[in-house]
């Protein structure tokens, strides 16, 4: 009964199930007998010496790649739940993603021996919707058997999940974590959004509504965006640990853990098909587009906002004026590749850039410029990038570049003719992960535009019509 008899059992049966059927990638998975009761998922924590689950895979991720000081690597998560309806996240690292991302599929049931429990960090649980205090690693010993008798195990997640109303994401906080059900009315091209760290990733939005006859966009990310049973025929769809958004307008985004089920059979489907029978879908406010412009606010309130919501970033938009804007290096030399743009490391003759693994004759200068904006209320340093940076200065990182070079004085007066100019600001911001504990804020510009006087006369003109009828 010791590990290294099983995991013998495990490689054996891993050869020979590897030469048997190569057409089936689920069947290489080995066949061995796992002796021992099962742990129920809600018992399992770091103190279990041993332990055997068995449970089925509800989602299972994309491979995700990641890069730090410490290296790089590869990594997929899946999602487990037993039949009690406990659910746990595992994740699979570097050489064992190769390993058993082909061999495990969504919707099996499997029995599963070794691997590492750690805590699971709140924001994880946030994130993902899974709220188990704990969470599974697996490594080269993990043992995985397909359980081919699983008639017990057709339990549906959703079918006790409470759903929130779409009239009611309007009024929640971005970061929140919801389940939604709602009809598709309307759906976007997909589309390839470039990373900031490097690659890119398909994206489809979807417009959903139910029966308090409000709809609202979903973005899907990935395999989700791609999957044409999401938004095909118009079918009704609940959706799993999605989160609020407030980019451009309120919205719902799909996590790693979100899971979408369509057309499902539940019992809190009914007030959703009566009312589709009695109303149908063309009483919903089906938004135009999510990118209409938010009501715009003051830096006090947008400080007060962050604070309360320090987990998550907020969008807000703000009418400010820059004090002052930081001469210091305003710009970093940065990868030629518009979908790399990592900072480059200069060589003798060339310069190099770590994530594309290229090399290149010369750098592209990108704005970083850190300026001091403030309003009525209040002021915050804030982060400028790439074009944004390029309306606020007036020329290029390039030319900047190169007037710094040959003239200092025509370098300092370009940043003097920034200052005191009032502007729109699209403000992304929260509590600096790094100083979590000091409730030091990180903003960053969206993007900026000049004031439009006009409109902004009317929108004053508007809030105070309000508070003349109150």
């Amino acid at each position: 009964d010791d590990p290294e008899s099983y995991l013998n059992q495990f490689v054996y049966g891993m050869k020979k199930s590897l030469k048997s059927d190569e057409s089936n990638p689920s069947s290489m998975l080995p066949k061995v007998s796992i002796p021992g009761d099962c742990t129920p998922i809600a018992l399992l924590t770091p103190y279990c010496d041993e332990w055997k689950i068995r449970a089925k895979i509800i989602k299972k991720s994309d491979i995700r790649t990641w890069k730090n000081n410490y290296g790089s690597g590869q990594l997929f998560t899946i999602t487990l739940m037993d039949k009690e309806g406990d659910c746990i996240i595992g994740t699979f690292f570097r050489d064992d993603v190769d390993k058993f991302f082909p061999l495990i599929k969504e919707e099996q049931t499997y029995f599963i021996v070794g691997g590492t429990i750690k805590i699971s960090k709140e924001e994880n649980q946030k994130f993902t919707g899974i709220r188990h205090p704990f969470q599974m690693v697996f490594n080269k010993y993990t043992i995985i058997d397909m359980d081919e008798d699983d008639d017990d195990m057709n339990i549906n997640p959703m079918q006790n999940a409470k759903f929130t109303p779409i009239s009611d994401l309007f009024l929640m906080p971005s970061g929140t974590i919801v389940n939604v059900l709602g009809k598709v009315v309307k759906y976007s091209d997909i589309q390839s959004l470039n990373l900031r760290q490097g690659g890119a990733k398909k994206i489809r939005n979807v417009w959903i509504g139910d029966e308090s006859e409000k709809a609202i966009e979903v973005t899907f990310w990935g395999g989700d965006a791609e999957n044409e049973k999401h938004y095909k025929d118009d079918p009704i769809l609940a959706l799993q640990s999605f989160k609020v958004t407030e980019y451009r307008g309120k919205s719902l985004t799909s996590l790693t853990q979100s899971k979408v089920y369509v057309n499902p059979t539940l019992d809190q489907c009914e007030p959703l098909h009566k009312w589709l029978a009695e109303k149908g879908d063309t009483a919903l406010e089906v938004p135009e587009t999510k990118h209409t412009d938010k009501p715009v606010t003051n830096i006090e309130y947008m400080v007060r906002d962050v604070k309360a919501n320090k987990d998550t970033w907020t969008v807000h938009d703000i009418i400010g004026t820059i004090q002052f804007i930081k001469p210091e290096n305003p710009f970093y030399l940065g990868c030629p590749s518009n979908s790399c743009k990592r900072k480059l490391h200069q060589e003798i003759n060339y310069w190099r850039c770590d994530n594309c693994n290229k090399i290149y004759n010369d750098a592209v200068a990108r704005y970083i410029l850190q300026a001091k904006i403030l309003d009525g209320t209040g002021d915050v340093w804030a982060t400028i990038y790439g074009g944004e940076g390029e309306k606020v200065l007036g020329l290029s990182a390039d030319d900047l570049r190169e007037l710094q070079l040959a003239n200092k004085k025509n370098y300092n007066q370009i940043f003097m003719n920034a200052n005191h100019q009032t502007w729109r600001f699209k403000m992304r911001s929260r509590v600096d992960a790094m100083m979590h504990s000091n409730n030091m804020l990180k903003h960053s510009v969206v993007s900026i535009n000049r004031v439009n006087v006009e409109e902004d006369i009317k929108r004053m003109v508007q809030i105070l019509d309000k508070y003349d009828r109150v």
